[in-house]
This record gives structure tokens, C-alpha cells and sequence, in this order.
């Protein structure tokens, strides 16, 4: 939550009247609680029979606001643990089995899973969004832990050695040069033709 603050002022604490100390409630602003032999120095104000305004928090001023916006915002962050070479953003597009989900005011981190580096992952993105924005107040936390499975496919098509993989529950897949992308060849008599294919060096349209 963010909070934009425009035409302020700072005036005297109605509670405690700018002083930032009021009279303890406790013993009556004697300093002393109890009745006759058992008089002892009052445990809340320690003695000095006032204690701080709950109201100012001590300062003795309190800000008034012409106008006051409120943001609400959400910030993310995220961790992948992936053991290929598939790209990061691939795999943000796949869908995944939940293992792990807290929604809190404020959220613990995962301690105990088999794979060290996400403990550590969700220990270090847990303190950074706990002191990130000092300015902000946090409503809401939420955790989650996803496991999606990724398969990396080998080939060899026309001497020519690739791979490609596939992901998600959704069965997303995706190649840095996936075979066979030439089709519908358009060859003319005069040696013209749609469009070059760099894979094949071929006459045809690329889709």
C-alpha cells in the first residue's frame, strides 16, 4: 500500500495537549499502586505517574490531512529452479502442480524441501519483501511453490541433430529451430519465388 499525502499540518495532540505524556491510568498519576503497607512504585509508568500518549505515540503533534490517496499494489517476485537449458520465460508460460501455498499477513519461508536452493530462494524473497519498501504498509502475503514437469526431446532429422521441449501440464512446447517450419513451396518458372528459407535454402513461404 502505498499513501500520497498532499496539503498536511502538524497540530498539538488533543489527548495530551502537545506535552506527548499523559497521566498514568494505572495508579492515577500517584506513581505509587496499592493501598497502605503494600504501596509499591506502579509497575505501568514506573514511578513517575505519567506514561506515554497512545495517541501522538509520544511526539505530541499530530498530522492532519487535507487530501489523502491510497495505492493498493501488488509486487511479485519469483524464483525458477530449472536444470536445462530451457529459457526462464518459457517456463513462466507452462502451468504447474501447487506443492506449497500460505497467504498471510505476513508469510514463513519454505524450509524443507528436498532442493536446497529453493529453501534459500524463498528465505531470501521472503526477508526482501519484509524490508524492500519501509515506506509501505503490507496488507498481504502470499507463498506458492509450483513443480512443473519439463521433458527435453533429442532428434535427428536429415543428418541434422536438435532438440526441443516440452512443458506444463498444458503440454506447452518450444525449440530454438524446430524442424520442418517450410511449407506450401511456390516454385515459378521464371526463378522467382515468395521467400527465401534459410533452414533449407528452398523456394517457398515460411509460416
Amino acid at each position: 500500500m502505498a499513501i500520497t499525502v498532499d496539503l498536511q499540518a502538524l497540530k498539538i495532540c488533543w489527548h495530551c495537549h502537545g506535552r506527548g505524556r499523559v497521566r498514568c491510568s494505572h495508579c492515577h498519576g500517584s506513581g505509587e499502586s496499592g493501598v497502605g503497607d503494600n504501596k509499591r512504585r506502579c509497575g505501568i509508568c514506573h514511578g513517575s505517574g505519567r506514561k506515554r500518549c497512545h495517541t501522538c505515540h509520544g511526539t505530541g503533534r499530530l498530522k492532519h490531512f487535507l487530501m489523502l490517496i491510497v495505492k493498493f499494489e501488488t509486487e511479485k517476485d519469483h524464483f525458477i529452479h530449472e536444470e536445462t537449458d530451457l529459457p526462464d520465460e518459457q517456463i513462466m508460460k507452462a502451468t504447474g502442480t501447487c506443492l506449497f501455498q500460505e497467504s498471510n499477513v505476513a508469510v514463513g519461508w519454505i524450509q524443507n524441501f528436498r532442493v536446497a536452493s529453493v529453501n534459500d530462494s524463498s528465505a531470501k524473497l521472503v526477508h526482501e519483501h519484509r524490508t524492500k519498501w519501509p515506506d509501505r504498509r503490507v496488507w498481504s502475503q502470499a507463498h506458492q511453490l509450483d513443480s512443473v514437469p519439463v521433458y527435453e526431446i533429442r532428434y535427428k532429422k536429415n543428418e541434422k541433430e536438435g532438440r526441443y521441449w516440452i512443458m506444463g501440464n498444458n503440454e506447452q512446447i518450444w525449440s530454438e529451430d524446430y524442424p520442418a517450419q517450410c511449407c506450401c513451396c511456390l516454385n515459378f518458372k521464371d526463378g522467382g519465388c515468395c521467400n527465401n528459407c534459410a533452414c533449407c535454402n528452398k523456394c517457398c513461404t515460411v509460416m
